[in-house]
């Protein structure tokens, strides 16, 4: 029987396993070196974990889990009590989140209502989600707050216009921390600009951006806080993606 070479999915979907099973050791190692487990603990959950990793059918849970497990072992290491307070509001913010993107209401509300609640976790003023859409291959606009902002906008890219129709197709975040982009023809000002692609599996189904009148307002952790809330989100974008093409079946 010939064997099968590995695709581009099973080859990231591995390298995200070998990810999550990294920062899960980091996590269970910087618990036991703390004092809060026990060896024999620490030895259980490093079993678990590498039980769990190879179960897991999915590449985005895992990549939620591995960027949780680094930020958790990050603050348990800092001994830092306002640092641990932080992290306790992020994930009461992100539990929300995910409650609400779990929801079995209508999927453009509930990407709203997720929006809304991104507020407490990153400073921005306008903020807006963008989903691909399959009968054009091109991301459409299917929630905002404030007005969408997009930098390099006349730039054409396979799944449309701007810096965001970049950052989808290339898979790759984007955190721009000082612009002087004054108001212009109606369009606010822009001194802070981030987008990050939304992942589901091994594609791009959207993006979400977001920015701030006054530079230097975004940072690197806020990036990494959108990384976690595009993960949470992805599932209610491919419910979108598929309401919407359903739509299109029954208007033809």
């Amino acid at each position: 029987m010939p064997h099968r070479r590995a695709s581009a999915s099973d080859l990231g979907l591995s390298k995200t396993r070998t990810k999550l099973f990294r920062s899960g050791s980091t996590l269970v190692d910087v618990l036991h070196d703390k004092g809060f487990i026990s060896l024999r603990s620490a030895q259980t959950l490093l079993g678990s974990l590498e039980q769990s990793v190879k179960r897991k059918p999915e590449g985005y849970p895992l990549t939620f889990s591995a960027s949780l497990c680094d930020r958790v072992s990050k603050v348990i290491s800092s001994n830092s009590l306002s640092e641990r307070d932080k992290l306790h509001r992020e994930m009461k913010s992100l539990e929300a989140v995910s409650r609400i993107a779990s929801s079995s209401t209508k999927q453009e509300r509930v990407l709203e209502k997720c929006l809304n609640l991104l507020r407490e976790l990153v400073p921005f003023q306008n903020g807006a989600i963008f989903v691909l859409r399959e009968n054009t291959g091109k991301l459409e606009l299917e929630a905002t707050v404030g007005y969408p902002q997009d930098l390099i906008e006349r730039v054409q890219f396979d799944l449309g216009q701007g810096l965001s129709a970049w950052a989808a197709r290339e898979r790759r975040s984007v955190l721009v921390k000082e612009l002087a982009r004054p108001e212009k023809e109606g369009l606010p000002p822009l001194g802070s600009f981030l987008a990050v692609p939304i992942i589901a599996g091994a594609r791009s189904v959207g993006v979400i951006t977001m920015g701030h009148p006054e530079p230097g307002v975004f940072v690197n952790h806020h990036k990494s806080t959108l990384q976690l809330f595009c993960t949470l989100i992805s599932g209610s974008v491919l419910s979108t993606i598929s309401e919407r093409q359903t739509e299109g079946v029954a208007a033809a």
